[in-house]
């Protein structure tokens, strides 16, 4: 009995022992995990240098602020090529301070925001109103800012925009913060443990922080379960695929849904490890919260797109010969960068109905006259449902469910199916003039796509009433012809000094010439002896 008690206090202190061991070599393993993720971020980050470096160089002989760097002494020791060329004018200007280059004044104002920067250690902005040696005024918008070296160096380093260029300033700070960013990345969110199936056996404690829940919560299970179904997959097909690799996985990026339910973007690295007989026994890495970086990416593509697109309407209204040719050239760019399938644009006619003024080819289909190829486009809509939203109360207008929004009045017979609808009103000297539709975006819409609409609609305003103006012009020019060259009575045009630059046919017949010999003569030479004195008397009282 006796025997038996011992044996059980030794398998237990034996058990102990175990559990003792296991948790030292848990911890032995996350170092490891650790330390290969540090020699690995540590690779990164000297090549993502070496880059930066490149860029940051060619950044700098390009620029056209000006881009500078002091000592602790105030002595300069790094211009830019737009410094040089622009303020200093000679090669003789290292170790030279403000005082050599600006006004006493100028340069005691540059001195002491130079001192405040360094003493707090901090980034500040400051618009500096300076006079240069050469009595030219300057006033510069300057961002200033301390860093140290990796000998213990301390040195001032600025950026000088030109204040009066909007658009500069605007260039200069984005770019700013593109540096920024670079500089400040984030470091590891959470560190875990996977098997062959792509289930975690660890979860550091930073899973809580990336997802809202504990790390017992997701032990056994997939991250591959919190993601949307249609990446779920591939998601997890991939991960399998390239993990296995002697590289491993890097940089994986994919979308999920966090503890909350929000839909977030991670990405993910990832290497394998083997038993002793080189078997599989499973997957570490590490995965980060992306979204931010991500939105910003979305943001910044949008933002390009929209500029393209309106560059290519501005573009396109200079060749398109018809308002109907430059409506579909609006409405093409607008489907293009949301993704719409079918669209259209339309005013409001002075009887108050809708007249289409571009309908996508899809649209088309039901615009056709019967038996026949030729397009009609809609007049004389009436404006109802919720196109009333969009020109009677300047509303915008966002549903993927069409057939279920409280002002849907279905669709007219032959009308193409449309599931999902935005429309933004068309404003000229803020009032309702028509409005633009799209529908059936594959993912559906969202606030970013109004966004981009509101964005395009004033250019597209612009370039249709500019295009009906110049058409206006035109036909009005075209008329006063018509009427010069048809009137029965005889017309022609001089110069005050009496030279004739138009004739129509009926006066060149009263004159016995032919129009093209008229032009170039002078009046007088046209006029009988007695005509022409009381013509040049006449020009002598004038």
């Amino acid at each position: 009995m006796h025997d038996c008690q011992r044996d059980r206090e030794d398998l237990i202190c034996e058990l102990n022992q175990l559990r003792q061991r296991n948790l030292e070599l848990e911890a032995s393993l996350t170092s490891e995990i650790n330390r290969r993720h540090e020699c690995e971020r540590q690779l990164l980050a000297k090549e993502a240098l070496e880059e930066s470096e490149e860029r940051l160089q060619a950044l700098m002989n390009y620029n056209p602020c000006l881009v500078f760097l002091k000592d602790e002494a105030g002595k300069y020791i790094y211009l830019n090529q737009t410094y040089k060329e622009k303020l200093v004018g000679s090669k003789d200007w290292y170790g030279k301070t403000d005082f050599d280059f600006w006004s006493e004044e100028s340069a005691r104002l540059f001195q002491a925001n130079d001192q405040a920067v360094m003493e707090s250690g901090q980034v500040y902005q400051y618009m500096e109103d300076s006079i240069a040696l050469d009595g030219h005024r300057y006033c510069w918008l300057c961002y200033k800012f301390p860093f140290t070296d990796s000998k213990n160096r301390r040195y001032l380093a600025g950026i000088g925009i030109d204040a009066t260029s909007r658009v500069l300033a605007e260039e200069a700070l984005h770019n700013s913060e593109r540096r920024f960013q670079a500089l400040v990345e984030t470091n590891v969110d959470f560190i875990w443990e996977m098997d062959t199936q792509g289930k975690y056996t660890y979860c550091s404690p930073q899973m809580e922080k990336l997802w809202g829940l504990k790390p017992a919560q997701m032990l056994g299970r997939s991250p591959f379960d919190l993601m949307p179904p249609d990446v779920k997959e591939f998601a997890l097909q991939a991960f399998l695929e390239y993990a296995q690799s002697p590289a491993g996985l890097k940089g994986f990026a994919t979308t999920s849904f966090d503890g909350k339910g929000q839909l977030i973007y991670i990405e993910t690295s990832a290497v394998p490890f083997f038993d002793d007989h080189g078997i599989l026994q499973g997957f570490r890495g590490t995965t980060r919260d992306i979204t931010e970086s991500k939105k910003a990416e979305d943001k910044a593509r949008t933002e390009n797109m929209i500029t393209q697109g309106i560059n290519r309407i501005l573009r396109d209204a200079l060749i398109c010969e018809n308002e109907e040719d430059l409506g579909m050239t609006c409405l093409n760019v607008a489907m293009d960068i949301t993704g719409s399938s079918i669209g259209f644009i339309g005013e409001i006619n002075p009887e108050g109905l809708l007249d289409d003024i571009a309908i996508s080819e899809m649209g088309w289909e039901a615009c056709r006259m019967p038996d026949s190829e030729h397009r009609i486009l809609p007049k004389g809509l009436k404006i109802q449902g919720i196109y009333r939203l969009v020109l009677r109360d300047g509303c915008t207008v966002l549903t993927n469910d069409l057939a279920s929004h409280p002002d849907s009045i279905g669709l007219p017979d032959g009308h193409p199916p449309l599931s999902s609808f935005i429309a933004v009103p068309l404003l000229e000297n803020g009032q309702v003039i028509g409005m633009i539709g799209l529908g059936n975006k594959a993912s559906g819409y969202a606030d970013e796509d109004l966004c981009i609409l509101e964005k395009l609609t004033p250019s597209i305003v612009q370039v249709l009433m500019r295009k009906r103006a110049e058409q206006a012009m035109r036909e009005s020019e075209e008329k006063y012809r018509r009427f010069v060259e048809t009137a029965s009575e005889g017309i022609i045009l001089g110069q005050p000094d009496g030279k004739v630059i138009y004739s129509n046919q009926q006066m060149a017949d009263m004159l016995g010439y032919t129009p093209e010999e008229l032009i170039g003569m002078m009046g007088h030479e046209l006029m009988q002896e007695d005509q022409k004195n009381i013509e040049c008397d006449s020009r002598q009282d004038l």
